[in-house]
């Protein structure tokens, strides 16, 4: 059982939180309690007692499971998918970059991966 709670995601967590579910693994997030906090999040039972221990103003750093924030990025009303809709553009345009840049993909038999292109092309 997940329980809303407002408070405030410290600067960097984002990508943090980011690159965790797109590897699908777990991760700390440092987050500030605030009665009035900008961001909502959902927490475990565990995560609510510690945060409620708190004082106000303090940093807690809190462990989610990957199925953790996956329930979170499902929630109406948080901020991870807000996170998505921005990141994705972002990453997504570096990732053409490099491969404008003259890296070229190559297929082996453990599957496709990036190399750069180490040679001129012949005129």
């Amino acid at each position: 059982m997940m329980i809303p709670a407002s408070l405030k995601v410290m600067p960097r967590q984002e990508k943090k939180i980011f690159r965790a579910l797109n590897g699908k693994k777990g991760c700390r997030i440092k987050i500030k309690k605030c009665s009035n906090g900008p961001d909502k999040i959902l927490m475990t039972p565990r995560h609510m007692n510690r945060y409620s221990k708190a004082k106000n103003g303090s940093i807690l750093s809190l462990p989610f499971t990957h199925r953790n924030l996956v329930e979170i990025s499902r929630h109406k009303g948080g901020f991870l998918p807000l996170l998505a809709a921005v990141l994705g553009p972002v990453l997504g345009g570096v990732a053409g970059g490099l491969i404008g840049k003259g890296l070229k993909t190559k297929k082996n038999g453990r599957g496709m991966y990036l190399n750069p292109w180490r040679y001129k092309k012949k005129m």
